[in-house]
């Protein structure tokens, strides 16, 4: 199992850790802990199908140097409702917050000027796309910072690749794929470590079997769209 917490500093992960140990030390053999310095999402290109269109976007949803800022109850409310229903209408999420249209607008452009919101994406099963879900877990050597930038770069724009992470703790860099199958999954890693000999030390993996959609803010509020027609975003 991989599990993702989102806290506010060190003290409280240690404190969700020990918590989590206590109630289930039995079933529990060996632990690894890692902190996320930098995490991008990558646009799923197998979803453009106008092949003559190959441009790449990361969405950079966190790094451990991004500014902080207040938020205010209205703020805070908002993120709270669109965290699942991020396609409810701007008249339906005044309504709910009982303020106006023309300030909801205004709210929601402010936050993603501050880039507090990031991006308004779908939860896709990859499996239901007949593509595969693997993760590489990458160690890697000691080398300047621009070679590591140049790993990054490259490593974030691999066919299939979805969540490029760089850690700190056990390993140092985890690469999230979603392919046709595992031969292009090992394919991909042998190209990963070909090009980059100097710096890729040991590397494994793992399959994912079922990932869970989480809500990526404090008491987020169910999904509360009225229409059929819309899913659940977040």
């Amino acid at each position: 199992m991989i599990i993702g917490f989102l806290v506010s500093n060190v003290n409280e992960f240690d404190d969700e850790i020990q918590a989590v140990l206590n109630k289930f030390s039995s079933h529990i053999q060996e632990k690894a802990v890692t902190s996320t310095l930098y995490l991008a999402h990558q646009t799923r290109e197998f979803l453009n199908f106008n092949k003559s269109e190959h441009n790449i976007s990361a969405i950079v949803y966190h790094t451990t140097k991004d500014p902080q800022y207040e938020i205010d109850k209205i703020d805070y409310l908002l993120l709270q409702l669109i965290a699942n229903n991020a396609r409810m209408p701007v008249t339906e999420i005044a309504d709910y917050l009982k303020t106006t249209p023309r300030i909801v607008q205004y709210r929601l452009r402010e936050l993603e000027r501050k880039k507090i919101i990031l991006a308004y994406k779908a939860h896709v099963d990859s499996k239901k796309l007949g593509r595969v879900f693997c993760k590489a877990i990458i160690y890697l050597g000691t080398c300047p910072p621009a070679r590591l930038q140049e790993f990054m770069k490259y490593a974030s724009s691999m066919e299939g690749t979805i969540w490029p992470q760089r850690v700190l703790g056990s390993w140092d860099f985890e690469l999230d794929f979603e392919l046709e199958n595992y031969d292009r999954f090992q394919e991909s890693i042998f190209e990963l470590k070909e090009n980059f000999p100097d710096l890729v030390r040991n590397h494994e993996f793992c399959i994912m079997s079922k990932e869970f959609k989480l809500d990526l803010f404090p008491g987020a509020k169910p999904s509360l769209l009225k229409s059929p027609n819309y899913r659940d975003f977040g």
